[in-house]
């Protein structure tokens, strides 16, 4: 029988790998055979090196052989770790550069971390951008092997990544390595693309990450092994870096104010340092909180001002400059903080109202400006000094130019002087009355709340009040006094409050709720897919996840926190594109929901414990919400590979979902998700809670507290999870009418309370709880006892 050349070479993989001893790494011989389909690794020499001219004198470069100590890194099918074969390429390339005049740092040269011992992998991986932030580098190349998650699906291919914030010179540096990576190892597939690695999106210069081959290839680990393999990739990487630096980096400086301009018509100056090709004068541009400005650009003496031709408020502003040399390198995009500082000139003091509640106090808002109208960016101290009535506050601090207290009228003529320095503002209140609603909204610490909505009910046509900075709100007198105000607001529970007719002013005090996000907390929703697949099948997938995400972020929303879906029903955009949103503010989650695949099961990043938290919360919650007839089996949780796993810069989970075939199904599973994503209760109850009808529709829709919305189908499970204890209630009505209220006065600790409602009674009894196994004809009373006992 004839033997391929590839089965040759594996043959001598196999007898290298047989006369070993035993827990020895021995090298095999370096054949330069290409095996299987895969090729690559047959170089030993390359075109243009040693690079010839001024050589990269003046240049510094990072280089990051990715892991050391504990973090090894993948390792190949025969042992060999990535930690060592990063170092052996990294020690190499430094060397070869450093022939070329470069000023090259490691950010490790041992099996070492690069943190301080113990400290967390996060932690590890911000050190080794520091170094190169803080040597204000020329470039960062961070080197790694790649791993396929399936041993028995080993891909070989060359992949090389760019800041995904970066498309400048972070791109054209990784162009330049990639085409010398993929020409030197020749493997068949190749990939450049973005990515917002950690160590990428924590670096300030350009920043590139390479994986020149899959470790966990069989053959690639046996070129590795050889003292060829890692030479190659090292020769290839330094020509990389050197063709991308040879023609120089123009890099800005820090912007300063040019002194002696008048406040409004300010100016900017910032040098510009060339190392290669002189600036390219028409590719520069300056923008001032995103517009641009008007440039002049000195080449002689390398300086370039930008002229805003405008005041500016006072406060911290946002430069960034750009452009380019005429060799077609682009500058490092640099973005400052311009703070504009104005002493404060004068004082306004003013109400809202024209004239003089019937009762009660008036808000009165202090506002502190510098000669040009803008308010103050610091923060002096407020003095009040009232004459016939008090304030609230003696003194207040001032914040971005306001302060704001009440006064409580004691005459005709109240009237407030305000001090802030040296300066000095008065107000006098108007004698004639004002009969309109007055209140304010505060929380139990008596902070006032802003942005909340008042709305008087019963009388549509009127628009509600909003709470302003120091919580108060009015209607005005031409309106009908309403009987009853609903007060809502991100993370609040909603409330009524009655109006007595002779009420002139109303202190409302609002009530946080127990399962609201933490104030700013921002999630990233990603329905998998999009509607553009030819597949119907694939379409209707997309659309079960895109309608999940519209529920589970109308939930996000009711608790305070703000849900950002990637696509919208009829858009498919690009992985990349979406994790982008989550790279322009800080993210607390990115969860992508995907149904239809057979396969029900929870993917993380491989060493996320805050991603493996929230995956298996969501694997509890979701068996947690399904039917009891079905058997209860936990899903899978396991770590996955997937881009949106890797590049967001916040924990990321995969839900693979089961299908939905009807919307009650998709309520109950955002319901599971959203309670996954909620911070735990430290005292965390819950409600299952079923309805039962033989005559009524068969679906019911479900309010918790008047907030918490839901819907099911007769019969089916409904879980109200992370509840505080105390008294809920639960509105319950059909889509004929039928109106059912459920009250549970008691819900304790820990307790799990199950509810049946029989939805064809006319009135339901308050006290309706059921534990597994009850009787039908036990009592009420009886079987809430029997729950609180068995904690459900």
């Amino acid at each position: 029988m004839r033997f391929s050349r590839g089965w040759a070479a594996l043959l001598v993989v196999l007898a290298g790998q047989a006369i070993a001893p035993r827990g020895v790494a021995e090298p095999l011989p370096f054949t330069g055979i290409p095996l299987r389909d895969d090729g690559g690794y047959i170089a030993t020499t390359l075109p243009d090196w040693p690079p010839t001219g001024r050589g990269l004198t003046g240049t510094t470069v990072v280089l990051d052989p990715g892991h050391g100590g504990r973090e090894t890194g993948t390792q190949g099918p025969a042992g060999l770790l990535e930690k060592d074969v990063n170092l052996a390429v990294a020690l190499e390339t430094a060397r070869l550069l450093r022939e070329t005049g470069a000023h090259v740092l490691l950010t490790r040269e041992s099996d070492t971390g690069v943190a301080a011992p113990g400290s967390p992998l996060a932690a590890d991986l911000e050190a080794r951008a520091m170094i190169a932030n803080r040597a204000s580098a020329d470039l960062f190349v961070s080197i790694h092997h790649n791993a396929s998650m399936d041993p028995s699906a080993p891909r070989s291919q060359t992949e090389t990544y760019y800041r995904i914030d970066d498309p400048g010179p972070s791109r054209e540096a990784a162009e330049s390595l990639h085409g010398s990576l993929a020409d030197a190892l020749g493997l068949t597939h190749q990939r450049l693309s973005p990515g917002f690695y950690a160590v990428l999106r924590h670096c300030h210069v350009p920043a590139v990450l390479g994986e020149a081959s899959y470790l966990t290839h069989p053959f690639t680990e046996s070129r590795l092994r050889t003292p060829e393999g890692p030479r190659l990739e090292a020769l290839a990487y330094a020509r990389g870096i050197a063709r991308y630096l040879a023609p120089g980096v123009p890099v800005f400086e820090i912007p300063s104010e040019v002194p002696g301009c008048p406040d409004e018509r300010p100016v900017l100056m910032t040098r510009v340092r060339t190392t290669g090709a002189t600036l390219d004068r028409g590719s520069v541009v300056m923008t001032v909180d995103g517009d641009p400005v008007a440039t002049l650009v000195d080449l002689a003496a390398g300086e370039v001002r930008g002229y805003p031709g405008r005041a500016l408020a006072q406060g911290v502003h946002l430069v960034a400059i750009s452009g380019r040399n005429v060799a077609g390198r682009t500058a490092v995009p640099r973005q400052f903080e311009w703070r504009v500082s104005r002493p404060p000139a004068r004082i306004e003091v003013r109400s809202p109202f024209a004239g003089r509640p019937a009762e009660g106090p008036l808000p009165l808002e202090v506002r502190v400006l510098d000669r040009l109208g803008f308010p103050v960016s610091g923060a002096p101290t407020i003095q009040f000094e009232a004459q016939d009535g008090w304030t609230f506050d003696a003194t207040r601090s001032c914040e971005a130019g306001w302060a704001g207290t009440w006064l409580m009228p004691a005459g005709r003529n109240p009237q407030v002087t305000v001090r802030a320095g040296t300066l000095r503002g008065r107000w006098v209140g108007a004698s004639r009355p004002w009969a309109g609603l007055v209140g304010w909204a505060r929380d139990a610490s008596g902070s006032p709340l802003p942005g909340l909505s008042i709305f008087p009910e019963g009388a549509p046509e009127v628009s509600p009040a909003v709470t302003d900075r120091n919580g108060a709100w009015w209607f005005p007198p031409r309106i009908r006094r309403p009987g009853t105000l609903r007060l809502e607001g991100p993370g609040l529970v909603p409330t009524r409050f009655s109006v007595h007719s002779a009420t002139a002013f109303m202190r409302l005090v609002v009530t946080p709720e127990s399962t609201a996000l933490p104030t700013g907390t921002r999630i990233i929703l990603d329905p998998a897919g999009g509607p553009e697949s030819l597949d119907p099948n694939i379409r209707s997938k997309s659309l079960m996840s895109h309608r999940v995400a519209e529920l589970l972020k109308q939930y996000i929303t009711i608790a305070g926190g703000e849900a950002i879906l990637t696509r919208g029903p009829d858009s498919t955009p690009a992985d990349l594109d979406r994790i982008r949103l989550s790279t322009l503010r800080p993210t607390f989650r990115y969860l992508r929901l995907a149904h239809g695949n057979g396969l029900t099961e929870f993917r993380h990043y491989p060493r996320s414990l805050a991603g493996e938290d929230l995956a298996r919360r969501l694997a509890r919650e979701l068996a947690c919400s399904e039917d009891e007839a079905t058997p209860s089996i936990l899903p899978a949780v396991r770590a996955g590979s997937e881009l949106v796993l890797i590049h967001p810069p916040c924990p990321s989970v995969i839900a693979q979902l089961p299908p939905v075939r009807t919307d009650e199904e998709a309520w109950r599973q955002a319901r599971a998700c959203f309670q996954a994503l909620q911070p735990v209760h430290p005292q965390a109850a819950r409600i299952d809670l079923r309805v039962q009808s033989t005559t009524r529709g068969p679906t019911w829709s479900l309010t918790l507290d008047g907030r918490w919305p839901g819907r099911v189908r007769t019969g089916s499970p409904w879980s109200y999870g992370n509840l505080a204890p105390g008294v809920h209630r639960i509105q319950i009505r059909g889509d004929d009418g039928t109106v059912r209220e459920v009250v549970i006065p008691s819900l304790a600790a820990g307790e799990t309370r199950k509810i049946t409602v029989d939805g064809d009674r006319p009135e339901i009894d308050p006290h309706l709880a059921t534990s597994p196994g009850a009787s039908p004809v036990d009592p009420p009373g009886k079987r809430i006892e029997d729950t609180a006992r068995r904690g459900g």
